[in-house]
């Protein structure tokens, strides 16, 4: 698998649709309570249930910035990132599909 150097800037894993990145009961103690905690949705699906995920504004996750004050866009809650987004791992079939939804070629 390639290693991606731009894996903290790319952002594609970032980007799907409505509930893309989905949170697990772990996740509530890594995203705290402050602003982190403000970019999180609860929704009661059809079939009863409940799910927390990040929230999302055109189809991308809201905390991934297009400037992260140093020119480039990321994620801004990079260390206290969702465990989704921690075991994404870059050059994987995933991340190459996201890669290629998003017309990042190599």
């Amino acid at each position: 698998m390639k290693p991606f150097s731009d894996c903290l800037r790319c952002g594609a894993c970032c980007h799907g649709d409505e509930m893309w990145i989905h949170l697990v009961a772990g996740d509530d103690v890594v995203l705290g309570d402050g602003d982190v905690r403000g970019l999180t949705v609860l929704t009661k699906h059809g079939r009863g249930y409940w799910a927390r995920s990040m929230k999302m504004v055109d189809g991308c996750c809201v905390a991934h910035r297009e400037d992260l004050g140093d020119g480039h866009p990321g994620c801004s809650v990079y260390d206290r990132r969702p465990e989704v987004c921690r075991t994404f791992e870059a050059g994987s079939a995933d991340c190459q599909a996201a890669r290629g939804r998003m017309g990042i070629v190599d």
